[in-house]
């Protein structure tokens, strides 16, 4: 009886340490499981947030193309609206008479680079300073001060006029602390809710009703489009907004533009900067009266401004450099003029010592993202020089080469913290903008 009660007793022991066991098997599987869902859940808002940068359309945009759209019609028909385009027609004027009504000199509001009533590109790399210089320049037009970024011969005094930002890319927390000590005219209005070019043309024209001459810059116009890459739907915007520009001027009405863009397509820091360097460079010269380009110095925390194209201009080799000031707001000062070649920064020799992707892949190494992307390249048996060369390159790039180097494309994913899909549209949308295009093969 003994020997059966301490067998039933060591049978039910055994029950329980295998129960245990099975449910300490299944807490881990759990984990595992709420680890995986958890890493699915963050590559699905990654996706998601990509697909959001890349559709702009949505109902309420619609809806406000059609408020708008009725706003402009005004109630008036077809034969109305025709027999008023005819009667404000103006008469035709003689080539002398428009010579005689031509200044001599070209009327800068910024020396040099911005012409009053001019159209004006800035393009760069991000984080360069592009909204810094645009920003700089529309309080110094609206305040009529000096510009900071520019030597004193190149200084001109002109009145303080209207300045319309629409800013499509900085938050009202940035914002506030980029001008936190700064005292902002009056004469200087914001709008961050523009959502196409439709709205934009008709915010313009509703805020210049008062003034004679004013200034428009936004921040950055390529937002307005489906793609960053749609350089024919980019063009389209240029083309609207120069129509509108030459509409208000015909109302006795000088509206000087100030564009941001983007640029699109990688190059290299230590070679000088041309139009080359901006995608969709045909369409940008053909409407912009000049292009300011701006890009590393060779010093640390300072950048270099250079005129690239510009109609009453000769071309030039020299740049200003200039350093980032964050007293009393974030802006650029003049450090000198200088040629190109002495601005560029110093291209890094290979050396196994010293990381060379340290400024090009991101700001510290210890990043743990940048780290993984640093240590893919180069289990693949990429030297340092090969490494940051690739790192120079966006996103899309970077995967293309991945892929090209035998990584899959899931594997990528993992590395980047996308999905496979979404690495597959970053990397198409990066070797369509770069023309790398796929030869058919060849039929034997």
């Amino acid at each position: 009886m003994f020997v059966l009660g301490a067998s039933a007793i060591g049978y039910g022991f055994d029950k329980l340490r295998t129960r245990d066991k099975k449910k300490a098997a299944i807490d881990v599987e759990d984990k595992k499981n709420e680890k995986e869902r958890e890493t699915h859940r963050q590559k699905r808002e990654k996706d998601l947030e990509y697909e959001r940068e890349k559709s702009n359309i949505r109902y309420e945009e619609y809806k406000k193309k059609l408020d708008l759209a009725m706003k402009m019609k005004e109630s008036k028909t077809a034969d109305e609206t025709e027999q008023e385009t005819i009667d404000n027609m103006p008469l035709g004027k003689s080539l002398k008479e428009q010579l005689d009504e031509t200044p001599n000199e070209v009327r800068y509001l910024v020396g040099g680079m911005v012409e009053s009533g001019g159209f004006v590109t800035i393009f760069a790399r991000e984080k360069i300073g592009k909204t810094t210089l645009a920003t700089q320049m529309a309080l110094c037009i609206a305040s009529g001060r000096l510009y900071e970024f520019l030597p004193e011969e190149d200084q001109v005094q002109h009145a303080p006029q209207k300045v319309l930002i629409i800013d499509l890319e900085m938050k009202q927390e940035e914002l506030k602390k980029r001008f936190a000590g700064y005292d902002i005219p009056d004469n200087v209005l914001r709008e961050d809710n523009i959502r196409s070019i439709e709205e934009l043309c008709y915010y313009i024209k509703r805020n210049t009703e008062d003034v004679d001459e004013a200034t428009v810059v936004v921040d950055n116009l390529t937002k307005l489009a489906d793609s960053s890459t749609n350089h024919c739907e980019v063009a389209r915007n240029y083309a609207r907004l120069q129509n509108l520009q030459k509409e208000l001027k015909l109302n006795g009405k000088i509206i000087t533009i100030i564009v941001v863009v983007h640029t699109v397509r990688d190059y290299d820091d230590y070679k000088p900067i041309t139009n080359a360097m901006m995608a969709g460079t045909a369409d940008v010269k053909r409407f912009s009266t000049s292009i300011i380009a701006l890009a590393k110095a060779r010093e640390e925390n300072q950048v270099m401004i250079k005129l690239t194209a510009s109609r009453n201009n000769p071309d030039s080799d020299k740049v200003l450099v200039c350093e980032r000031a964050q007293d009393p707001y974030l802006h650029f000062k003049y450090v000198k003029t200088c040629s190109e070649a002495e601005a560029l920064p110093i291209a890094p020799k290979a050396c196994k010592e010293s990381s060379m992707v340290e400024d090009d892949c991101c700001d510290e190494m210890d990043n743990p993202s940048c780290q993984k992307i640093y240590n893919a390249f180069a289990e693949r048996g990429l030297d340092e020089q090969s490494i940051a060369d690739v790192l120079n390159l966006d996103e899309g790039g970077q995967m293309v080469k991945l892929n090209e180097l035998g990584v899959t494309q899931e594997k990528i994913g993992e590395i980047y913290g996308y999905s496979r899909e979404t690495v597959n549209k970053k990397s198409q949308d990066w070797k369509r903008v770069n023309g790398v295009v796929k030869r058919p093969k060849k039929v034997s």
